[in-house]
């Protein structure tokens, strides 16, 4: 199982369910016979994703930060557009970061330096 949820797949599957909403109609009769596009199987298929979404909502809220390997961290901050670059130094290494608010430097340790 994967440790985030995918956005592609939250997507296709928000656009599905909106896509199949317009099809239905607003009150229930349980005498009308309903046209629509997609099929039962598909409407199923569609619910067991939504589930499985949920679940893996449910496991992950459970989690904290220090579950999770660093690597993973680094790609899901990456992949998601939420940093512009993450440097890793290993403590056998000495940094000096300077920026137009800030000058850090250190050693001795392992560091994330995250750039946003």
């Amino acid at each position: 199982m994967n440790v985030w949820i995918d956005k592609a797949e939250l997507e296709e599957v928000k656009a599905k369910l909106a896509k199949w909403a317009k099809e239905l109609p607003e009150d229930y009769i349980p005498e009308r016979k309903n046209q629509v596009s997609f099929t039962e199987k598909e409407f199923y298929t569609i619910a067991k994703r939504v589930l499985n979404l949920e679940k893996q909502n449910k496991e992950n809220a459970k989690l904290k930060l220090s579950d999770f390997l660093i690597g993973d961290i680094l790609w899901y901050l990456i992949e998601n557009k939420e940093v512009q670059a993450v440097l890793y130094v290993d403590s056998s290494h000495e940094y000096d970061i300077k920026t137009n608010f800030s000058h850090i430097h250190g050693s001795g340790k392992n560091r994330i330096i995250i750039i946003h």
